[in-house]
């Protein structure tokens, strides 16, 4: 969710750097000013600052509005809200308000900035011809780290196509492997000494790697195999032992360090799953480069098994692609498409990008059509785990080791088919933070009863991406969603479900029948029936769980026709939801709560309307008897949502609240 705030006037100082480039045109270029803020600026305005002839200035006040945003992470970290700052002309010059100290450090900036304004110019033409033929938007991430809004990169990196889409520490390295190759063959043609060989072979390598950093915007991330080679080198020249896992060590150390020094000494710099994803990518790599005779087979190799196996325990999933097109990959992209570009660079390049991405789009659709995403539960990838580690240590015993797996599973398998099919308890639920929005996902996965996965309401269509959906789901340890009971059928609260059926299977829906009667209703259900979902009214045997339909007899306007849904929980606890119900619809809906929450301890109750000041009457809040409420709500919405009058009342009757916007996903476990 975010929001743009009035018309201001800021002062910002940049020191010299190159900008983080968006196909985005309001954003195109993102700068980060002293103190950490962050200025966007618009395609035309960076390209008026590309074409100025006058040297850039970027001391001074820049007019422009400040975006408020906050990132839809869903997960039990608490949620950050962001401050961007969307310019709308360059900064006033202020040198001659400077002290004089400060204006030769300005004249000093200014040289820096005119040379990287001179870089800045080159990565835009580049960008220019890559655009009409690069239609994945890949060769510019892969070149120059552009980001494209596009979500189709992010599921091709989910799908396991992760070093097609952006330039790594690994492909630095595969390319220094590729000209040492080269040189050898060149120097033994020429008659030249070894040590001319070596020294000419280091020139070159450096000169690319630099070429390579400069084009991604000084990207910090490419830098891990040059401190690598580079202490592997210094380790050499002084004498001292380099054992076999030191590059993997040391990715992670370097990795580690960087971070303490750019963010300072905490916790988040250690629990960083990104930094350890793309250090045990650059050092399982060189680790397994260095280990066997086929250098680039085994740089596949070792840069993503290590990475699989955390984000098999971190996010539940992977994509049996990961292994086939890493091995194409590296050697491919690395070796020949990487290079290829490079060069391309220098004259060629439209010509170049078209190649690349006929090439690309016939690798990637023949592969996409398989059955690639795999949802591995944890207690599952553990026991792979131990299973193959008693095949490495005690091969005698693979046949019982393969007889008693077998076994166990189908024990198991036979006792969950043999349970009760449908729980009328939930385990856990989950409210997803969907911004603006509403969208609960509601799961059964006690031992005994068959596993149930069901949604209430799923936020608005723009609010996951169908990657979003597909690691929601993984991380809860489910590959679909059995049911969807819907309160209504506004965007906020229905459209998630287009994008959800695109990526897992929804076994029914179901919402009130003057919902769906509705013009808007039969819209949405033509919409449905076209993914081949068929909508249903709530006395269908769809949700498993205590259901209140809405009155048949009102004025006609949908948000009247409101439902609500009642979710016993374990340990004598529920979690009630009402929709978007005003004061009119929660007498009733709060006598039939009460109701059914006799003898319930723990009671949570979803707040109507994001905190509306039309909802949360007093009377129904006596009726329900909350002991912690959730709200979800989008950051800084333009709505006032939550109303301070709401806040107020909770806050009267001592009674905890929980929002999305900012704590993210809130969960009921």
């Amino acid at each position: 969710m975010e929001v743009t705030l009035a018309l201001t006037l800021a002062y910002f100082c940049l020191t010299p750097q190159l900008a983080t480039l968006s196909d985005s045109p309001t954003c195109r270029a993102r700068l980060t000013a002293m103190g950490g803020h962050s200025i966007c600026l618009s395609d035309q305005l960076w390209k008026t600052y590309l074409n100025g002839t006058d040297s850039p200035n970027f001391c001074g006040n820049w007019p422009g509005k400040n975006r408020v945003w906050s990132p839809l992470e869903n997960s039990a970290r608490p949620k950050s809200i962001h401050v961007e700052f969307m310019a709308l002309t360059l900064p006033t010059d202020l040198h001659n308000d400077l002290p004089a100290s400060n204006n030769r450090q300005s004249g000093i900036f200014s040289g820096a900035w005119t040379w990287l304004k001179r870089v800045e110019i080159k990565r835009e033409s580049i960008s220019q011809a890559l655009s009409s033929e690069d239609r994945f938007g890949v060769a510019r991430h892969l070149l120059l780290a552009e980001s494209a809004q596009s979500a189709a990169a992010s599921m091709l990196r989910a799908l396991g196509f992760v070093h097609i889409l952006s330039a790594s520490g690994i492909h630095l390295y595969a390319i220094g492997l590729l000209w040492a190759i080269f040189i050898k063959w060149f120097c033994e043609g020429l008659g030249f000494r070894a040590r001319e060989a070596i020294w000419l072979r280091r020139s070159l390598v450096a000169g690319c790697w630099f070429y390579a950093w400069l084009l991604t915007g000084l990207k910090p991330g490419m830098l891990r195999p040059v401190l690598v080679v580079g202490a592997q080198s210094s380790a050499r020249f002084f004498g001292f032992r380099w054992r076999r896992f030191t590059p993997l060590f040391l990715a992670i150390f370097f990795d580690l360090m960087v971070g303490i020094f750019r963010n300072g000494l905490s916790s988040a710099i250690f629990l960083s799953e990104d930094r350890y994803l793309y250090a045990l990518a650059v050092g399982g790599g060189i680790l397994l480069a260095e280990s066997f005779r086929y250098q680039a087979w085994a740089a596949a190799v070792g840069s993503w098994i290590l990475p699989t196996t955390l984000e098999i325990f971190k996010r539940g999933y992977f994509t049996l692609l990961t292994p086939l097109v890493s091995l194409m990959s590296v050697p491919l992209v690395a070796f020949v498409f990487y290079p290829f570009l490079l060069l391309g660079t220098l004259h060629w390049l439209s010509e170049a990008s078209r190649i690349f991405s006929d090439l690309l789009e016939c690798v990637c659709i023949p592969l996409l059509a398989l059955p690639n995403l795999w949802v591995i539960p944890k207690v599952t990838f553990l026991f792979s785990l131990a299973i193959g580690a008693l095949f490495i240590l005690k091969r005698r015993w693979a046949p019982f080791i393969l007889l008693s797996a077998g076994v166990i599973r189908l024990a198991f398998f036979w006792y969950l088919n043999t349970s009760n099919p449908l729980a009328m308890t939930a385990s856990e639920v989950h409210q997803l933070d969907v911004g603006q929005g509403d969208a609960a996902l509601v799961l059964n996965h006690r031992v005994g009863e068959k596993s149930n996965a069901g949604l209430i309401d799923a936020g608005s269509e723009r609010a996951f991406t169908p990657l979003a959906w597909i690691e929601i789901l993984a991380r809860h340890e489910t590959t679909k969603i059995d049911w969807v009971a819907l309160t209504h059928l506004d965007e906020d609260h229905s459209g998630g479900v287009k994008t959800l059926a695109q990526v897992a299977p929804i076994g029914c829906l179901a919402t009130a029948e003057e919902q769906l009667s509705s013009p808007r209703g039969e819209k949405y259900a033509n919409y449905l029936n076209r993914l081949g979902l068929r909508p249903n009214n709530l006395t269908a045997p769809c949700v498993p769980y205590p259901t209140l339909a809405p009155l048949p007899v009102r004025s006609g306007k949908n948000n009247e026709y409101m439902s609500a849904f009642f979710i016993p929980l374990n340990q004598d606890s529920f979690y009630l939801t009402v929709g978007d119900a005003d004061i009119r619809d929660e007498p009733r809906m709060g006598a039939w709560a009460e109701i059914l929450a006799v003898g319930k301890k723990r009671r949570i109750l979803k707040i109507s309307h994001h905190g509306s000041k039309t909802s949360t009457d007093p009377e129904f809040l006596a009726r329900v008897k909350p002991t912690q409420t959730w709200i979800s709500v989008g950051a800084a919405n333009r709505y006032g949502h939550p109303a301070p009058l709401v806040l107020e009342r909770l806050s009267k009757l001592n009674i905890p609240i929980l929002r999305t916007d900012r704590d993210g996903q809130l969960n009921s476990d």
